[in-house]
């Protein structure tokens, strides 16, 4: 929109027009800038930091999986050692009831852990799409509408000069 409609002026004193041949590479350069200010696309990978993270929350996961096996194993130990004689019916409700609840507990923190887990794997599929996406728009060389209405929000072409060259001020969106 020329500066001078908003003015009340009704219509454009840049009667002239640019050529798309000229148009398309200043676009295309100023989008590959963009990119290439945003985004290293050499040295896209998943943070040290976020993978330690990961190892460390699903070692916790086997930890308490290890030790949720071993509890079980005693209840039904327990079991048997009651069938056998070895403990009273009363000794063998009170340790079920105590090894009940330590499995309950550990199955509460087996599901927030799982769910930590998830929202990991979860973020690295985000993070692999935003790889995906940067690489498919990484050095650009043809100017499609799709790439046009994704990054451009406008292009002001300026008043010729008295070289008749026109000054390009290309707006992203990002």
């Amino acid at each position: 929109l020329c500066p001078e409609v908003p003015k009340g002026k009704g219509t454009c004193i840049n009667t002239r027009r640019i050529n798309l041949r000229y148009l398309k590479p200043a676009v295309l350069e100023a989008i590959n800038n963009a990119i290439k200010a945003y985004c290293d696309t050499d040295n896209i990978k998943l943070n040290e930091m976020q993978q330690e993270n990961t190892a460390k929350i699903e070692k916790q996961y086997k930890q308490l999986s290890d030790k949720m096996a071993t509890v079980q194993k005693r209840l039904d130990s327990l079991y048997k050692d009651k069938l056998d004689g070895i403990i009273t019916a009363s000794e063998y409700l009170h340790y079920k009831d105590q090894f009940s609840e330590e499995l309950d507990g550990f199955e509460v923190k087996l599901a927030e852990i799982k769910e930590k887990i998830d929202k990991v794997h979860q973020h690295r599929q985000d993070s692999a799409y935003r790889s995906e996406l940067i690489k498919k728009y990484s050095e650009v060389t043809e100017l499609t509408r799709q790439l046009t209405e994704e990054f451009i929000d406008t292009v002001v072409v300026g008043v010729a000069d008295e070289n008749g060259e026109r000054e390009l001020t290309i707006n992203l969106k990002i």
